[in-house]
């Protein structure tokens, strides 16, 4: 699927829809191919106020992903080392 804007207007749009849902879901999450969308996806999570965000990378050889997950819920998603 393509999207104007790509990947960093895709999810834009699911932040602001899980505005509207918000309690329905506990954890809303995607993935990025472009490490420089995390940035600017965290900095949208926090102008609406969501202080409840994680990000990761997985790596699979050579091939970096990021995972970014946001939740209206006080629940953490649990440290694994």
């Amino acid at each position: 699927m393509c999207t104007p804007g790509g990947e960093v207007a895709f999810i834009s749009r699911l932040i602001k829809e899980s505005i509207n849902l918000q309690g329905r879901v506990r954890w809303y999450s995607s993935m990025l191919g472009k490490l420089s969308s995390v940035s600017a996806l965290v900095s949208q999570l926090k102008e609406h106020h969501i202080e409840n965000y994680a990000v990761t990378e997985f790596t699979q050889g050579m091939t970096k992903r990021w995972g970014i997950a946001w939740s209206f819920l006080p629940m953490r998603p649990r440290e694994v080392n």
